[in-house]
């Protein structure tokens, strides 16, 4: 299916039929991580939202970063390590997680097939910069 717009802004399609672009991360091509944006914020589309799709090669990383917005996770398929501050957790398939804004994560595809998983973020900050969810220092 193309990605079809209704006639009241509903949009729908697969996402197999949405262009997978490489991750670009602080000016960097990350290797092996690919994105396919399914509902981006603005653009006639969502306005509170964004829905991606991430595949993750075998070994790569989405490295630590941080950001002033929370974001959901669901595991589609493979296996991933995700460190959300000082812990670490491993997630597969049918698994979830909602990671907290100014909170330091990153992703490692621990598994021996693509990592897949769906990630929502608001379409902008939830929070103020110096909001700290893990308490004082």
């Amino acid at each position: 299916m193309l990605i079809e717009r209704g006639a009241c802004g509903e949009v729908l399609g697969s996402y197999r039929d949405v262009k997978e672009e490489p991750v670009v991360m602080n000016g960097q091509r990350l290797s092996g991580v690919w994105i396919r944006w399914l509902i981006r914020p603005g653009e006639g589309e969502a306005r509170g939202f964004a829905m991606r799709v991430f595949r993750v090669e075998p070994g790569a990383v989405i490295p630590a970063h941080k950001h002033p917005w929370e974001h959901g996770i669901f595991v589609l398929r493979g296996k991933v390590t995700i460190r959300v501050g000082k812990a670490r957790y491993v997630l597969s398939a049918n698994d979830f997680m909602l990671i907290p804004p100014n909170v330091e994560h990153e992703y490692v595809n621990i598994g021996d097939e693509d990592l897949e998983f769906i990630c929502v973020i608001p379409s902008s900050a939830t929070v103020a910069d110096d909001y700290n969810p893990c308490g004082k220092g």
